[in-house]
C-alpha cells in the first residue's frame, strides 16, 4: 500500500484534533485490527 511507503510529517491527526477543539468537538481512535478507526465528533449548531 502506497500510503504506508510515503513520508509525511505525522501531523495530520494532531492538525485535525486541534481544529476539532477549537470548534467544542474531539476526535476518537479506536483499533481496527488491522487498521485505525478515526471518528471526528462536532457539535451539532443551534441554528
Amino acid at each position: 500500500e502506497a500510503s504506508r511507503n510515503t513520508p509525511g510529517s505525522g501531523l495530520g491527526l494532531s492538525l485535525v484534533a486541534a481544529v476539532a477543539r477549537l470548534h467544542g468537538g474531539r476526535v476518537t481512535l479506536e483499533d481496527n485490527d488491522p487498521g485505525l478507526v478515526v471518528a471526528l465528533h462536532l457539535p451539532v449548531s443551534g441554528r
